[in-house]
């Protein structure tokens, strides 16, 4: 991406040299509507030539970037659990609803839970309260992986957080797009 925003960028110099400056160069009237094109779609390839040399330079900072470096460490809550059961959890631990099959479904929010009524907190369940997240938001990978794949998941899915499995199915973690 670098390489192409770079190249993008000299081909933008070289349409300029060849559309404008060259031909005054060699005594050619210099009109209005070629300055004007030249303008136009140079602009257009420096933009893009710019976007490019942006997400190459992000990239690279994501590919340094870990998994494990930016993973909240995670504690399983079933989403048939009486809220009054859910256990007290170490700062900066995050608390993720699953269902029976222990497949994570959403993030529980600490201060949604702390706002549920002391005389229904015995028959409230966790499924009631729980950030439920899209299909897809559960990633595999390894702690010394890069996050570029993380990034482009929550890209796709619009959403700003993701649990990370390892490969052998246990909870890695938690990863928040504030965090990378």
């Amino acid at each position: 991406m670098l390489a192409a925003g770079w190249c993008g960028r000299l081909l933008t110099v070289a349409l300029a040299w060849w559309v404008v400056v060259l031909p005054v160069v060699n005594g050619e009237p210099l009109t209005v509507t070629r300055l004007l094109w030249a303008v136009l779609i140079g602009s257009f390839l420096w933009m893009g030539a710019s976007d490019a040399i942006r997400v190459g330079r992000a990239r690279r900072v994501f590919e340094r970037t870990t998994v494990g470096s930016v993973c909240r460490p995670v504690a399983a809550v079933g989403v048939g659990t009486s809220v009054d059961l859910v256990p007290p959890v170490p700062e900066g631990t995050e608390l993720v609803a699953v269902d029976t099959d222990g497949q994570p479904v959403g993030v529980l929010d600490q201060e949604a839970l702390s706002r549920v009524p002391e005389p229904f907190r015995r028959g409230t369940l966790v499924g009631a309260v729980v950030q439920h997240q899209p299909a897809g938001w559960v990633v595999t990978a390894r702690p010394e992986d890069p996050v570029t794949n993380l990034v482009v998941t929550m890209q796709t899915l619009r959403t700003p957080v993701l649990v990370v499995r390892a490969p052998d199915g246990a909870l890695l973690g938690l990863v928040r797009a504030r965090d990378v």
